[in-house]
């Protein structure tokens, strides 16, 4: 683990685009001879608006200061292209922010496709990273439920907790709802537990949005 990242994680739903950025923390339990910790994290900010404002706030926080994102200079963009068509007009999106000005390039970058069906984790051709839905919320709900997650207070952080409640309570004939928040958290949470100084395990790579 590195908590010197802070993790940006971008989904859609009905047409708008969704912003969460959650820092990880090392928290000391047991001190003395021995000390023992856990790792909790920070959810810092939740913004929801169209997607040009939306990148534009993170252009603006990516020039401004040396750690302008989450106190922290190293930031990893985790995408979520699920919602058909949306998804992958964000995608598009990051990619030519990317090639137009050299600030995105101090992102990772990683698109991701959530699949209700178990999948083994894949790469698609253009190299999104195809998971199963489930194991990327399992992180997520598990902080939520043993409080291991900060949630800032607010309109968005009572949506947010609204989300994951619902989320808990659903069964296999309840209609779907949004998660458009708990989503990109979600993938921020899923990669903080699989973080290696930097870097995600078992990927074969950054993904090829990230091409400078």
């Amino acid at each position: 683990m590195n908590d010197d990242w802070t993790y940006v994680g971008a989904s859609t739903s009905d047409g708008l685009a969704t912003l969460t950025v959650v820092r990880p923390r090392w928290r000391l339990t047991v001190g003395g001879r021995r000390p023992r910790g856990e790792w909790e994290a920070a959810l810092l900010d939740l913004r929801r608006d169209d997607q040009e404002s939306i990148l534009t706030w993170l252009h603006r926080n990516l020039t401004e200061g040396r750690a302008p994102v989450g106190d922290s200079a190293r930031v990893r963009l985790l995408l979520d292209v699920s919602e058909p068509g949306t998804g992958d007009l964000l995608s598009r999106a990051v990619v030519r922010r990317i090639d137009r000005y050299p600030v995105f390039r101090r992102l990772t970058v990683n698109t991701f496709e959530l699949l209700d069906r178990h999948v083994d984790r894949g790469t698609r051709a253009d190299g999104t990273q195809t998971i199963a839905r489930r194991e990327v919320l399992a992180p997520l709900l598990e902080a939520v439920a043993e409080r291991k997650l900060t949630i800032p207070r607010g309109g968005m952080g009572r949506e947010f907790v609204d989300q994951a409640t619902a989320l808990r309570g659903k069964t296999a004939r309840d209609e779907p709802g949004a998660e458009d928040l708990i989503r990109a958290a979600a993938l921020c949470m899923w990669a903080i537990e699989r973080e290696g100084g930097g870097r995600l395990r078992g990927f074969a790579g950054p993904s090829p949005i990230n091409i400078h």
